[in-house]
């Protein structure tokens, strides 16, 4: 990270109890950013992304079969704007995956 950027932190809101979203989901949360002294920022965004990543093995007799599968279900990026006249930024965000 760069030493004019003192801290940066993102925080969201749980949706449920396992702590996870899927796709349609609405995200919402904050991203806070303090500066440790002035400077311009051209672009500033997160980005969300959603992947599944899955490995079995399935056996049929003395055969073992092995599968493996991956899939990309979202990838949003949500940008923010900067206050030029603040060295510490909060930025709500909502987003719908």
């Amino acid at each position: 990270m760069s030493s004019t950027i003192k801290k940066i932190e993102i925080t969201y809101n749980s949706i449920n109890a396992s702590n996870t979203f899927t796709n349609g989901d609405i995200v919402s949360g904050q991203v806070s950013v303090e500066a440790a002294k002035d400077c311009q920022i051209s672009s500033f965004y997160i980005k969300f992304k959603g992947k599944a990543d899955v490995f079995w093995t399935e056996t049929y007799g003395q055969n073992t079969y092995s599968y493996h599968a991956k899939d990309k279900y979202f990838s949003v990026r949500q940008y923010f704007i900067r206050d030029p006249n603040s060295n510490h930024n909060v930025n709500r965000f909502t987003s719908t995956l």
